[in-house]
């Protein structure tokens, strides 16, 4: 079954800080920022105006990826794109890319 394409909502918040700190982890990114300021970070690009986050998730409604695209830029500007490391090269970032 093919994975489905959303846009996320408030309720994908814990699970999107994860996957965040995940990528921040992964990236080795020098801007220090505790959990906590991550949640709040990830609740403003749900929540806010200037961010789309979308969430690929599988048939048993985990989410297995997610980007972030800035909606004020034309065309829009990728901000994030996650993949969990378990589903990665199975063709899921490239679905993000393309959706």
């Amino acid at each position: 079954m093919d994975p489905i394409f959303r846009l996320a909502t408030i309720n994908d918040l814990a699970e999107l800080s994860v996957l965040n700190k995940q990528l921040r982890e992964a990236e080795r990114t020098d801007n220090e920022m505790s959990d906590e300021e991550i949640t709040k970070r990830m609740e403003s690009f749900i929540t806010g105006q200037v961010y789309k986050v979308y969430v690929l998730e599988n048939p048993e409604k985990e989410i297995i990826g997610y980007c972030v695209l800035d909606i004020t830029r034309e065309p829009n500007y990728m901000r994030q794109l996650f993949v969990k490391s378990q589903y990665r090269n199975h063709g899921y970032g490239k679905l993000l890319l393309k959706k």
